[in-house]
């Protein structure tokens, strides 16, 4: 933490012109240090870096740079996951729907279709081949759904999934033909407020949100990945888990931050095991509700939400 001296030996009574006396007493009713944070960077430092990153690419690493430069990397990551989040919201918040010239509205269709944009944005996407692409991305597909959509209804506070404009998902289907259905109803409405909860008592910060969505699309183990790609999306794993971490000890300190991280670690896991029974009961509308369900959706989409991950011939079937 930055060091500052009072010029009246601490006995300032203008705490507004005295950021020594001012810090003090912040701290003395119970303000956390840790979560004392300086402007490092101005734009100008920050272009300067990205130059010479550009200049020797190779010398980029976050793990193996030097403090100060693994910092303004650091800060750099983080704010340009932010920026990508900003350009999202703005998407998923538009009153300008998608133009229904082949598939109906649905908000899941635009999570979907945001999920596979957003995986555009990594640097190390396009060093995957087609194949790591559709193996990733139709592995993480729904995690990435559970994920985006609690916390975004979290946001709007509800207490279950809800649409962009407010409208919890439940309401709908006990609208729709599908309120007929018990052993829909019982697993939709189990599923669709469990998965908020976890949400609810955690209460991401955005800066946590983007990092554990991109620790997700890191996601070394994905069924179908080539021996090349599972390495290099360890690499990036590491290097978001790392930053989540010094996040987390910055605003809560090291030994609450420590604790932090671990609870953050859990929740990835709940929402893969959301993930999964959200497609089950995808699935089970598919096949024995709506046979027409694919027509709400492109085909692929339609399968990695249903079925899990889809082959390359599926994807690019020409």
């Amino acid at each position: 933490m930055k060091e500052y001296n009072c010029k009246n030996g601490g006995e300032c009574e203008d705490l507004a012109s005295c950021k020594r006396c001012r810090l003090f007493k912040c701290l003395t009713v119970g303000m956390n240090a840790h979560g004392v944070g300086t402007s490092k960077f101005n734009d100008e430092q920050i272009m300067a870096f990205a130059e010479r990153m550009k200049e020797h690419p190779g010398k980029s690493a976050v793990l193996n740079s030097p403090p100060e430069q693994k910092d303004l990397i650091n800060f750099i990551l983080v704010k340009n996951l932010l920026q990508i989040e900003e350009k999202v919201r703005r998407i998923r918040y538009s009153e300008t729907p998608i133009p229904e010239l082949f598939y109906t509205q649905s908000p899941l269709l635009m999570d979907l279709l945001c999920v596979f944009e957003i995986g555009k944005t990594f640097p190390f996407f396009e060093q995957l081949n087609n194949n790591d692409k559709i193996a990733l991305c139709s592995n993480i597909a729904m995690p990435l759904y559970v994920l985006c959509s609690s916390f975004y209804s979290v946001e709007q506070n509800c207490d279950a999934l809800c649409t962009p404009d407010g409208v919890l998902a439940i309401n709908i289907f006990k609208n729709s033909y599908y309120k007929q259905d018990s052993v829909f109803m019982t697993m939709g409405d189990k599923l669709l407020r469990k998965a908020v909860q976890s949400f609810i008592r955690i209460k991401l910060s955005n800066e946590e949100f983007v990092l554990i969505r991109a620790i997700i699309y890191s996601h070394m183990v994905s069924p179908g990945l080539s021996d090349q790609a599972q390495k290099l999306l360890r690499s990036e794993a590491e290097k978001y888990s790392a930053l989540l971490m010094n996040v987390v000890q910055t605003n809560y300190g090291p030994a609450a931050g420590a604790l932090r991280y671990v609870e953050l670690m859990g929740l990835i896991v709940s929402i893969f095991n959301t993930g999964a029974k959200h497609r089950q009961l995808l699935s089970y509308i598919s096949n024995v509700l709506d046979p027409n369900f694919d027509k709400v959706f492109p085909p692929v989409l339609a399968k990695i939400c249903t079925k899990g991950p889809v082959e390359s011939h599926q994807l690019f079937p020409y």
